[in-house]
């Protein structure tokens, strides 16, 4: 003997009454129902998701400013360090420039 009181899909159906039957009326209403719920579970993850997304591009936003301020923070430094030593930082940049041309001559 089979057991109905577990969580089968069947088991937590509606029961039709006995000695009625299913007419392609109430199929129709089920397959309406279900589609009705898809689209609702559609909408709700597509939320969930616009909302991750939101989040996700706030965040980074917030790093690519905080990455953009480092940048320009380091800019002011080299910049500051080239005021304070033109000769070194003309040395530093011509020994560079040399050490690209031997390796693109390679």
């Amino acid at each position: 003997m089979a057991n109905t009181t577990g969580g089968s899909p069947a088991a937590s159906a509606p029961k039709k009454p006995a000695g009625t039957t299913t007419t392609s009326n109430d199929v129709e209403n089920e397959i309406a129902q279900l589609r009705a719920d898809v689209a609702s579970l559609t909408d709700t993850i597509k939320s969930f998701g616009a909302a991750t997304a939101r989040d996700l591009q706030d965040r980074a936003y917030g790093k690519r400013d905080e990455i953009s301020d480092q940048l320009r923070a380091k800019e002011e430094e080299i910049k500051e360090r080239v005021r304070e030593n033109p000769m070194q930082a003309l040395g530093i940049a011509a020994g560079v420039g040399f050490l690209v041309g031997v390796i693109w001559r390679s």
